[in-house]
């Protein structure tokens, strides 16, 4: 089962500037590869919850909208969720904060994680 962390209104405003920076909804989802009812369910507070994987490719949207301290407030919520992943193009095991930067330079890459 996917780790998760809490969806705060500070996290839901911060996607809802993702959204309109990025005209809509459903262009927001496409950019983090979500169903666009889920960035619906974040916005109207419908879901209280997000997948760590998912986090990962909020913040890189939502980056530009938050201070610095902010962001890597969420970043560490990240890393302390002990993510353990696997680099399909790699075939290597990338867990918790030894290979964080690894692992998130493959995700803003936009490699396949499974």
């Amino acid at each position: 089962m996917s780790k998760k962390i809490d969806i705060d209104e500070i996290l839901m405003n911060y996607i809802q500037k993702g959204v309109e920076a990025a005209g809509s909804r459903l262009e927001f989802s496409k950019r983090i590869d979500v169903a666009h009812t889920t960035v619906r369910d974040w916005v109207t507070g419908k879901s209280k919850t997000m997948r760590l994987d998912v986090l990962l490719r909020v913040l890189k949207e939502i980056k530009v909208f938050m201070p610095a301290e902010q962001y890597d407030q969420y970043m560490n919520l990240w890393g302390e969720g002990k993510v353990i992943a696997y680099s399909a193009s790699q075939e290597e095991k990338l867990e918790d904060s030894d290979n964080i930067a690894k692992l998130y330079r493959c995700c803003l890459l936009k490699k396949k994680i499974r």
